[in-house]
């Protein structure tokens, strides 16, 4: 049985592309999750509204990729604003069975970097995935 999701319609060969281009892992996302929570909000609520109205994969294949281009976004700005910061981060996390009460010393050095970078530059987190 074949899974259904975000990637339906997406050819294989762009999937890995992306993924090689990002070197984007689980612990990666659960570390940014905070972050995406604001930067990402309308492009994953248009995605969870858009799949409440039509279950269908292929109904929401739009609003799904904005989604995951915002978190791409997301995760670009942080890899580049704190990229130490955030190996840091999440690999304390995928160490320690993914419970941030563990990693609250490298969660300080990641998230004060990443405020110290949009107070410097006067944005929002908000802002991230309009960054260029």
């Amino acid at each position: 049985m074949a899974t259904v999701g975000l990637t339906e319609g997406v050819p294989v060969e762009k999937i890995k592309e992306l993924q090689r281009a990002f070197m984007i892992e689980q612990k990666h996302l659960i570390a940014i999750a905070p972050i995406l929570k604001h930067s990402c909000k309308e492009q994953n609520v248009s995605f969870l509204e858009c799949k409440a109205q039509d279950v269908a994969p292929s109904a929401c294949i739009s609003s799904g990729m904005a989604a995951v281009n915002c978190a791409l976004k997301t995760f670009k700005f942080a890899k580049e604003v704190a990229p130490q910061e955030l190996e840091e981060y999440a690999t304390c996390l995928e160490y320690n069975g993914f419970r941030p009460d563990l990693c609250r010393t490298s969660e300080k050095a990641f998230y004060t970097k990443v405020k110290g970078w949009l107070a410097a530059n006067d944005k929002k987190t908000e802002d991230i995935s309009s960054l260029q």
